[in-house]
């Protein structure tokens, strides 16, 4: 048996293609797989409860192996009734449109703890300017966007959820000018205590990280 682990991000995105590919490959192997937040995984994994892990390493952790790590860009999701994308073109050419987050200083946002954007954007005093307009906060993305959705309010989060939410219709997911890291990382307790199936898991998700992110 191999134990998966993966935030709540990946468990409707990357996760569910990428054990489909594994399981055509080991048809017989028994899978398990569970959706916890980053310390639990990072707590599981030190255990050896799980052999593998996604998680958004906000900080190195002390006993961990990083099989893969990798950033995305945020994006940001727009009713597409908002005002701010009203009247740009044609509406099947709006996914181009880039956000700058300097527009946004009068619009309300939902967004993750703006501390934590600070640290992740190459211009931290624009999020600090944003602060006042931030109306609801959350740890979690699909939360995030879930909530914008409901209350037609603009946010920002991650490019997987972004595709997932604009799937539904009502929101758009446009790219963001100042550069916005969310990294990513595969974890194992060691690379010792990968075994030969683990391992395998480990590449099919590797490859599925190293496929174009979803842009809208």
């Amino acid at each position: 048996m191999v134990c998966l682990s993966v935030i709540p991000v990946f468990a409707t995105s990357v996760m569910p293609t990428a054990v489909n590919r594994y399981k055509q490959q080991q048809p017989d192997l028994l899978l398990e797989v569970s959706v916890k937040n980053t310390p639990e995984i990072v707590d599981a994994v030190l255990l050896q409860q799980l052999d593998l892990g996604i998680i958004c390493p906000t900080h190195p952790y002390e006993g961990i192996h990083v099989v893969y790590q990798t950033s995305v860009s945020y994006r940001c999701l727009v009713p597409l009734s908002h005002p701010i994308i009203k009247g740009r073109g044609k509406a099947n050419e709006r996914h181009k449109y880039e956000i700058d987050l300097s527009t946004l200083i009068n619009q309300e946002l939902i967004t993750l703890d703006p501390h934590y954007l600070e640290q992740v954007c190459d211009e931290p005093g624009i999020i600090r300017k944003l602060k006042p307009n931030i109306r609801i906060i959350s740890h979690s993305d699909p939360a995030i966007a879930a909530i914008a959705s409901a209350t037609q309010s603009i946010a920002i989060v991650d490019p997987y959820t972004a595709k997932i939410a604009a799937s539904q219709g009502d929101m758009i997911s446009l790219p963001i000018k100042q550069q916005l890291d969310y990294p990513i990382a595969i974890i194992a307790r060691s690379r010792n205590t990968l075994s030969l199936a683990a391992t395998k898991l480990a590449e099919v998700l590797v490859d599925s990280f190293e496929e174009p992110t979803p842009s809208y």
